[in-house]
């Protein structure tokens, strides 16, 4: 007998995420003050992504990049199937829910990009911490890196660095951030081949979105390489911590790390901040949906 699934309409769910942020706004003011001021930036930026809120420069950018997304997820070219990520995991790594993909197309690999919500979060960060290098680790279609490279153009300053290692996906953002008028230098190759030189290349980094490659042993493997080439008071922001047990594990393990000075559960992401002051860590949890 087939599963029995329950549709929600768009409105419906709507609602529902808007009540859920405000009660994280409710909670996320509930705060105790920040003592960090890395701390400060990141709940400032939290705060702003649930309202929504955004200036005409922001929106407008906002608004060209989800056409892109919206251009993509309609699109049924077809993708070679080169997965260093989420289909070469442990058991303990692999997502409960997650069937592989026999035929790869632009818009299935675009239903797994940052939805608006977290994407517009990537971009808040970006904005507050005003960060000068940036890195990503998983272009995918390249929406995130979309909406990081567009908040460093508001910003007036800072430079982004990404890491995919489909070539199919590399050229699909690169013709995507080429579309959009936006600076980025997407990078082709596995994390492990590519990550050591651009850390001696292009270090310290502010700034790094760790999206990819969702296997809790080689992410805390990626913080330890990323750690040497930090700048002072660095964000490094982790998604899908929830994807899996051996995902969470790593999380627990990142936030425990004793030169991560602020940890903040998101839910789906965590953000840490790397050193950049004194006194005791701080370990903030704000789940959040979107």
């Amino acid at each position: 007998m087939d599963r029995f699934r329950l549709r929600v309409p768009a409105a419906v769910r709507a609602i529902a995420l808007q009540l859920l942020h405000r009660a994280a706004l409710r909670r996320l003011r509930a705060l105790a003050t920040p003592t960090h001021p890395g701390l400060e930036r990141i709940l400032a930026a939290v705060e702003l992504a649930l309202q929504g809120r955004a200036d005409p420069d922001e929106r407008a950018w906002i608004a060209r990049i989800e056409r892109r997304r919206r251009e993509l997820l309609a699109s049924d070219e077809p993708l070679a199937p080169v997965d260093y990520g989420a289909g070469q995991t442990s058991a303990a790594d692999r997502h409960p829910q997650v069937a592989g993909e026999a035929e790869w197309t632009v818009g299935g690999r675009c239903r797994s990009s940052k939805s608006p919500f977290w994407a517009l979060l990537l971009f808040r960060l970006v904005r507050e911490l005003r960060p000068e290098r940036c890195l990503e680790l998983g272009t995918n279609c390249g929406i995130s890196a979309a909406y990081q490279a567009a908040a460093l153009r508001l910003n007036g300053a800072g430079s982004l660095r990404t890491v995919e290692g489909n070539p199919a996906l590399v050229a699909l953002s690169r013709r995507s951030l080429a579309s959009l008028g936006l600076a980025a230098t997407v990078e082709e190759g596995r994390f492990a081949d590519v990550l050591p030189r651009l850390l001696e290349e292009e270090g310290p980094f502010d700034h790094v979105f760790v999206d990819g490659h969702h296997d809790g042993a080689g992410t805390v493997g990626y913080f330890e390489q990323l750690l040497p080439r930090l700048g002072p008071a660095a964000v490094v922001v982790f998604d899908d911590i929830a994807w899996s047990t051996g995902m969470a594990q790593a999380w627990q393990t990142l936030r425990a790390h004793p030169r991560v000075r602020v940890a903040v559960d998101l839910g789906a992401m965590g953000v840490c901040v790397v050193d950049g002051g004194a006194g005791p860590a701080i370990r903030v949890t704000l789940p959040l949906r979107g």
